[in-house]
């Protein structure tokens, strides 16, 4: 699979949201490189791995807590 490569959705997509990404400090050393927006699948992808990251951090707030200060994401 070409990094580079994709249909037009796709892109507008991945542009989106580069475009509209916060710069926030990122919680794991793996990816601390920002995606450049010339590679939509991982844009695409980052964006599913910091939602990943924000509900499972949720999660363990309302395990442990019954409570979380990590907002529910609702797009």
């Amino acid at each position: 699979m070409s990094m580079r490569c994709c249909t037009d959705e796709l892109r507008v997509r991945a542009e989106e949201l580069f475009r509209t990404a916060t710069r926030d400090v990122k919680h794991y050393v793996e990816f601390w490189k920002q995606v450049p927006p010339t590679e939509p699948y991982r844009v695409i992808l980052g964006d599913v791995r910091d939602k990943l990251y924000k509900t499972r951090e949720r999660a363990r707030h309302l395990l442990a807590h019954d409570i979380s200060d990590v907002p529910e994401e609702t797009n």
